[in-house]
């Protein structure tokens, strides 16, 4: 997989960025579709489906952090930047909580 898929400017897409965007709308479109199926509260999808992204966010930075405590004491500069470092077994256990 390419890393840089497209770049406009300031703004560049990343490949990984792009197929979780896709896994999460694919996700969320499968869950809404069962939902109306099932005759179920379909409207609360959208809700836990964005409670679900930030605690997947959350959870990977969180990871990240833990992971990079001796660098993060050497430069605590790197808490600053808030677009680096992400860790996916982090996001996967903050969207689940």
């Amino acid at each position: 997989m390419k890393n840089e898929l497209i770049s406009i400017g300031p703004i560049t897409v990343y490949g990984y960025g792009l197929m979780i965007a896709i896994g999460v709308l694919s996700a969320y479109l499968l869950t809404e579709y069962r939902a109306k199926k099932l005759n179920l509260e379909h409207e609360k999808v959208f809700s836990l489906v964005i409670w679900c992204a930030t605690g997947g966010l959350l959870g990977a930075k969180l990871l990240y952090y833990i992971t990079q405590i001796p660098e993060i004491i050497k430069d605590p500069s790197i808490l600053w930047k808030v677009t680096d470092g992400f860790v996916v077994y982090g996001g996967i256990i903050g969207g689940i909580f």
